[in-house]
């Protein structure tokens, strides 16, 4: 076989015509949840939060301000778990906000 065939092999390959194309980033229409709360306390509450239940509502500065100030106090995961419960619905984001606590870790069996 000549080099030019091999290379000729190589630039038609078959798997080129398989590939995947990438997902749209912007294919999620609900953005994070702290990031859209961010933006409403930079416009005093009048901007409206996206849910993924598809509503939009603007929430009071109060209601936002103590999610975030629950929401800096969790560690990694616990955050994560509270913004996945909040970005459901407003109903559920009340209840992150007023309810929301991170699981007690066990005690030592030495102290």
């Amino acid at each position: 076989m000549k080099i030019q065939e091999i290379l000729f092999e190589t630039k038609h390959d078959d798997w080129d015509d398989e590939e995947e194309k990438p997902e749209d980033p912007d294919k999620d229409n609900v953005p994070h949840i702290v990031t859209q709360l961010r933006k409403s306390i930079d416009v005093e509450g009048n901007y409206p939060v996206k849910f993924r239940d598809g509503t939009q509502k603007k929430i009071p500065m109060e209601l936002i301000k103590k999610f975030l100030m629950k929401y800096i106090k969790y560690k990694p995961a616990d955050r994560e778990r509270m913004q996945h419960e909040a970005g459901q619905s407003f109903e559920a984001f009340v209840k992150a906000a007023e309810e929301f606590s991170a699981p007690k870790a066990p005690k030592s069996i030495y102290t």
